[in-house]
């Protein structure tokens, strides 16, 4: 989803990076018996920049859903998912970033089909042509390190 980015000169995309939605724990059992709705909830968003700002607000008019309350950014993630632990929103981050608390039952993931991200590696237009050996070699570690199977996007229930 998103920009053709793959034909922006000096890009290599290495590859997807899973997002998840988090919430509360008990935020699904409130979801599903209709005790809460997704539009009612607080969105906390990382605050990235313009560009993935942008990014994530384009995600967002794909679902079928719309909070009411506008989002709010946040710098770091870890202080995201802490509010979310805290009960003060919902949000979505990248798996690999939200795994550890959804491991120990901190938050949860809902059922949501969020889109990946794109991991990117941006050269310098003045970069030498050697640097591009050393780019092969990032981006081979970066493979190598996100090889690990993901979980597979959950569907949303019907009325939630």
């Amino acid at each position: 989803m998103g920009e053709a980015v793959a034909t922006w000169p000096n890009l290599r995309v290495i590859g997807a990076v899973p997002t998840a939605m988090i919430a509360p724990p008990g935020t699904r059992a409130l979801l599903a018996s209709g005790a809460a709705r997704l539009e009612d909830m607080q969105l906390l968003l990382p605050a990235t920049g313009r560009f993935a700002e942008h990014w994530l607000e384009r995600q967002l008019d794909g679902f079928d859903w719309r909070s009411r309350l506008e989002p709010i950014y946040v710098e770091f993630p870890d202080v995201i998912i802490q509010m979310v632990e805290d009960g003060l929103g919902i949000s979505i981050l990248m798996e690999e970033r939200v795994a550890p608390a959804i491991a120990a039952g901190r938050v949860e993931q809902l059922p949501c089909a969020c889109p990946p991200m794109c991991r990117v590696m941006v050269r310098a237009r003045s970069a030498p042509p050697a640097a591009r050996i050393v780019e092969d070699r990032l981006a081979e570690a970066f493979r190598q390190t996100s090889d690990a199977p993901s979980r597979q996007p959950l569907e949303m229930p019907a009325g939630s």
